[in-house]
């Protein structure tokens, strides 16, 4: 196995830095490591967290680039006990770690004028026997390439001009397409993710059967099968029989049940099976799965959960109630496994769905552990329906399972951009709650403020006492319009989160100063509150930001700058300027860049730049199943599943603002300027109403 560990396999110490040599001391740190590696391949892995040439290549062409000479010095604390080419393991001889001393020079000074003396690191870096092979003789006189961002910072100017920054024209379908590939070529690793996390079922809502096989080609072959039944059963509950008994002819064609080794053929065979009215075949392998699970002592949990999901699927709702008892008896472990047979059940048994719900809600209001994961699924299933009222009577009656956060706002908001009448009722229920948080609430009594203002300024007042004695409820006066007390409760106490603030305030101006505010006191350049900016007219301030933030992270030591950048890289593809995230791409060592564009990648999805998402992409290594794959995976499909319910413009501005409408739709957010006309359409002029039905329209 080759990437990084949850642990440190190696602690590295500088002990000096003279030009181009630094001197290294390493000691082994894991138990389950006894190798050093002598190579200049492994000496490039103690230095590439700590310099960052701004050029690219894979280890072995950047050592061979800037790895001049390795020397060790004497083993302490072991015995050698193997040597070869490029290693040579140790056996312990103490209870202190074994350490070496690594002589590196380099073939530039520059190099290495980052680090210093007594400069400590964790390395995660395996030896790679055979694979310095390939290293080639270093250049006479190789000078590391100037980093863009350092030029930024001291004001150099290039005699040649950079290249202007080309982002592919690609679409989602192009990055699914990619991450299908992916799969295929690492033998079908995440193929368990895409059918666990629902996207081959989100899909199949808008694809042919032809083009979700071939989607499924990709995917081992028991996920195939699970894959096919997965779609098969959503035919079925459109009508779609025949389009069903083709998706089973082509599942059973490819079943082996020695390859399932998660019951993911054979349990969604078994479930449409059922569905198609072949209980004997279905009973058969139902039973075949449970005394596999019995027999190899599967975690309680995890047994019960896929079979009570199995029986969902397959419709087989008076056994699956019989299990409810037993669901969750571990707690919370593998509550993964149960989610689909929930979704299941919403969809075609709510009496059985309230009887699971009434379970977990039991067990979660002991453990306080909500399913994010049900939460975001069920809301994007209703939304897309139009039905946002059904998952708010869901968290309300289900507080203790589903998110009181984000996906019940956006059900909220939601259900006041289809008709505020309908949604003032639920802003009084969520807003008086006892069990549910401050965010939520919030929210609840701005949609009164827009509504019944009375009953949002008798909440306030009721609690302004308090607020006045603790100096938390900044963001309930913003939410009820009162801008005059908070004003007056912001010189007795200082705001604690004044972006949750602006967020909630109509007035585009004050909105502005108190997300420039919060980007002012952050620790770190990064968040949403840089895309409220933008969406408000602050492009070149956001611009600015940026980069000041990349030539601040360029002054900083290399190794210092990995999760500064993360968060760079990831805000800048949010707020559409790619040309920085690159940039922060550059400035961590080589063995972290990877990270950045991962993050990078996450953030350009969020906000559906699938061109830039693409470029990204390609800067992190496909070498393993934890490398680009798990981005395109993760980053790209994930995110695009869930980005109605919890991505960076999925709850809109409270700003009520015809640019800031302009610039909603000019970005596809034509759900948000319809739920503005909605919410504010008493306090907006006939031309300004008529302008926002423009917009939603087009």
């Amino acid at each position: 196995m080759i990437g990084r560990m949850a642990s440190a396999l190696y602690v590295a110490r500088c002990l000096s830095v003279e030009g181009a040599k630094v001197v290294i001391e390493l000691s082994i740190v894991h138990p389950d490591i006894a190798e050093f590696g002598t190579d200049r391949l492994f000496a490039w892995k103690l230095l590439h967290e700590w310099v960052s040439p701004a050029d690219d290549g894979t280890e072995v062409e950047l050592a061979s680039r800037y790895v001049k000479s390795v020397k060790l010095a004497p083993l302490r604390h072991a015995k050698k006990a193997q040597v070869a080419n490029d290693f040579y393991t140790v056996k312990r001889t103490g209870d202190e770690h074994p350490t070496v001393t690594y002589t590196i020079t380099v073939t530039d000074p520059e190099l290495v004028s980052g680090i210093k003396a007594g400069d400590c690191d964790e390395v995660y870096d395996y030896v790679e026997p055979g694979k310095g092979a390939a290293l080639t003789d270093p250049p006479s006189a190789r000078k590391p390439q100037a980093s863009p961002s350092k030029d930024a910072a001291s004001g150099a100017r290039k005699s040649k001009p950079q290249a202007a920054l080309v982002i592919p024209n690609k679409t989602f379908d192009d990055l699914r397409m990619l991450a299908l590939e992916q799969i295929g070529k690492f033998s079908g690793s995440w193929s368990d993710y895409v059918l666990e996390h629902g996207m081959i079922e989100h899909w199949a809502e808008t694809e042919s059967d032809a083009r979700m096989q071939s989607f499924l080609d990709y995917l081992t072959i028991n996920h195939r099968v699970g894959g096919a039944t997965q779609v098969a059963i959503a035919r079925l509950r459109s009508g779609q029989l025949e389009s069903a008994k083709a998706l089973l002819s082509y599942a059973e064609a490819l079943h082996d049940p020695s390859l399932d080794y998660n019951y993911s053929g054979r349990g969604g065979l078994a479930a449409l099976w059922w569905r198609l009215h072949e209980d004997a075949k279905a009973d058969a392998l139902f039973q075949e799965i449970t005394k596999a699970q019995r027999t190899q002592g599967t975690n309680h949990n995890q047994a019960v959960h896929t079979q009570f999901t199995i029986l969902a699927r397959g419709a087989r709702w008076d056994r699956a109630a019989q299990l409810i008892p037993s669901l969750l008896k571990d707690g919370s472990y593998r509550d993964d496994l149960l989610v689909p047979g929930v979704v299941v059940a919403w969809e075609d048994s709510p009496s059985l769905f309230a009887k699971v719900m009434d379970h977990w809600q039991d067990v979660s209001t002991r453990s306080h552990c909500q399913n994010h994961e049900l939460s975001y699924e069920l809301c994007r299933r209703m939304l897309r329906r139009g039905n946002p009222e059904e998952y708010l009577d869901a968290v309300l009656r289900w507080y203790g399972v589903l998110d009181d956060g984000t996906s019940a706002v956006c059900a909220l908001l939601h259900t006041e951009a289809r008709d505020p009448q309908r949604a003032i009722p639920y802003a009084q229920k969520l807003l008086h709650h006892p069990e549910l948080g401050s965010y939520v609430q919030q929210y609840s009594l701005a949609v009164l403020a827009r509504h019944v203002p009375a009953q949002a300024k008798s909440f306030v007042t009721d609690k302004l006492p308090s607020f006045q004695e603790r100096g938390y409820g900044h963001a309930y006066l913003a939410a009820a319009g009162m801008t005059t007390m908070l004003q007056e409760l912001t010189q007795l106490h200082p705001m604690r989160d004044p972006a949750s603030v602006a967020r909630l305030l109509s007035d585009r101006t004050g909105a502005i100063a108190l997300l420039k505010q919060a980007v002012s006191q952050s620790h770190s350049l990064g968040g949403i509150g840089l895309i409220d900016l933008v969406d408000l007219g602050e492009r070149s301030y956001v611009d600015e930001l940026l980069r000041k933030e990349l030539a601040r992270l360029a002054a900083e030591p290399t190794r210092n700058r990995d999760l500064s950048c993360r968060a760079l890289a990831t805000s800048a593809a949010q707020v559409g300027m790619p040309e920085h995230g690159f940039a922060a791409i550059k400035l961590p060592g080589p063995a972290l860049r990877r990270y950045s564009a991962s993050d990078m990648t996450r953030g350009a999805a969020s906000v559906r730049d699938y061109g830039a998402a693409y470029a990204a992409l390609q800067l992190v290594p496909d070498g393993d199943s934890n490398g680009r794959v798990s981005t395109a995976i993760q980053g790209v499909l994930r995110v695009e599943l869930s980005r109605s319910v919890d991505g960076p413009r999925a709850i809109p501005l409270a700003v009520c603002d015809l640019d800031y409408a302009r610039a909603l739709a000019k970005v596809g957010e034509r759900d948000a300027v319809a739920w503005m006309l909605s919410a504010y359409r008493n306090r907006l002029s006939d031309s300004d109403r008529k302008t926002l039905r423009t917009l939603v329209e087009e």
